[in-house]
């Protein structure tokens, strides 16, 4: 579906830019005044790319703000108005070409190859993970967390058992050993339904 894609890349890119320059004329001025230095030196450290990373902190900032404003709903009229954005045009349209988009993904019934259900750590276990969180692909971009084996340490230590923490809910066993490069255990699991 990259032609999907191609079709909204130059608008996302616009969206992108105007985002990004927000997040420039109202961030540098507000830290610049916190910290009592000059918008210059506080402009040179938001551009600066975090180590390891292909993307300035300013623009990571900007995509997370975005994603915030068409994926999270919840937050969307907090980020605008904190933004000073109103009634933009641009945020109209990309939102209608989001839409459309979908739709034209819909009709091409792309079907997934395998469904995983992965358990995260809660905050009441952060003291025990926390070290365990990796970058994804970049800061902001995405966020891993290093599973080592996959199961639940707590349950274990506690009854000596070992649960998985990714299940394969549903897999297209025609791709069981292009899914075997990627993943050392499949542990499918295996329900019944019944009718209360």
């Amino acid at each position: 579906y990259r032609d999907l894609i191609d079709d909204i890349r130059e608008d996302y890119k616009k969206l992108f830019e105007f985002f990004n320059q927000k997040v420039k004329d109202i961030l540098v001025p507000a830290v610049a005044k916190a910290l009592h230095i000059r918008e210059e030196r506080v402009r040179k450290f938001i551009e600066s790319k975090p180590q390891k990373s292909r993307y300035s902190k300013d623009e990571l900032l900007t995509e997370s703000l975005i994603r915030g404003v068409f994926i999270h709903k919840e937050e969307k009229d907090n980020i605008l108005n904190a933004l000073k954005i109103h009634n933009n045009s641009a945020i109209t349209k990309f939102s209608s070409q989001l839409n459309e988009f979908i739709e034209n993904l819909r009709k091409r019934e792309v079907k997934p190859i395998a469904i995983i259900a992965i358990s995260l750590p809660n905050g009441l276990l952060k003291d025990k993970y926390i070290d365990r969180f990796v970058s994804g692909k970049d800061f902001s971009k995405s966020a891993r967390y290093h599973y080592e084996e996959g199961i639940f340490e707590l349950l274990k230590e506690e009854n000596g058992k070992t649960y998985p923490r990714i299940l394969f809910l549903d897999v297209d066993t025609k791709y069981i050993k292009e899914l075997k490069k990627h993943f050392d255990k499949i542990i499918v699991l295996d329900y019944k339904l019944r009718r209360l």
